[in-house]
């Protein structure tokens, strides 16, 4: 067994884990962090140590880019029809980001 050192720490999210894809909730933080905390560089931070701690496959991008997808259209849907507050801008965005990121 591991000796735990502090300070150590860790983040566990088990929210909604049951039916939903995987890498669903770190593409949900990522996109509630860019548009509802209107933190771009913030949420680039996090996916970027994300993928740095994760060991992920090397499939991981093309995977989350598809879940980063729908949160975007689910988003865009909240803040039109629900006249959620946040800024358009900001999901205009993340959607360009997103879309130059399709291969």
């Amino acid at each position: 067994m591991h000796e735990i050192k502090f300070p150590y720490f860790a983040l566990v999210d088990y929210e909604g884990s049951k039916n939903k894809p995987l890498y669903y909730d770190i593409a949900h933080i990522y996109h509630r962090i860019y548009t509802k905390l209107a933190e771009p560089k913030l949420a680039d931070k996090l996916l970027e140590i994300y993928k740095a701690k994760a060991n992920l496959p090397d499939n991981f991008d093309k995977i989350f880019l598809a879940i980063l997808g729908a949160r975007i259209c689910g988003g865009f849907f909240d803040c039109l029809v629900n006249k959620d507050s946040t800024d358009l801008y900001l999901y205009r965005q993340l959607l360009n980001k997103y879309l130059s990121n399709i291969k």
